[in-house]
């Protein structure tokens, strides 16, 4: 293969890669914004919202799981999602404001405390 054919795939995969994540960040700044005003559950128009983020093919597995346990909350994340949200918060390979998001939902009951929202605000 020749340089020029080389650096053009590498381009191409580095474009690829860097759009994900983009993606994702939008998502993060989104999800954060909810979260950092939530009472109890989200309103049916955040749920539409983390819908479209759970179902966006674009966005990380990651992300969909965080979208669909926010979706999902009455006052507090399920156990099975507490569990997914604790195991994508402890991976080093996840960026760090999906991992800070997920750690965050893991620990809300009812709403967000003043801590929580501070950090949460960091994501925005």
């Amino acid at each position: 293969m020749s340089i020029p054919f080389r650096l053009f795939v590498l381009g191409g995969l580095l474009m690829f890669c860097l759009s994900g994540q983009a993606d994702d960040g939008q998502a993060v700044k989104t999800m954060a914004s909810i979260l950092a005003g939530l009472n109890h559950y989200p309103t049916d128009a955040q749920k539409q919202t983390l819908s479209g983020i759970a179902e966006d093919s674009n966005n990380s597995d990651a992300v969909q799981t965080i979208a669909r346990a926010m979706g999902e909350m009455q006052h507090s994340v399920s156990a099975e999602y507490k569990a997914k949200l604790n195991s994508i918060a402890g991976d080093t390979n996840v960026a760090d404001g999906v991992r800070t998001l997920a750690q965050v939902l893991a620990q809300v009951n009812h709403a967000p405390g003043p801590g929580a929202k501070e950090t949460l605000q960091s994501l925005e």
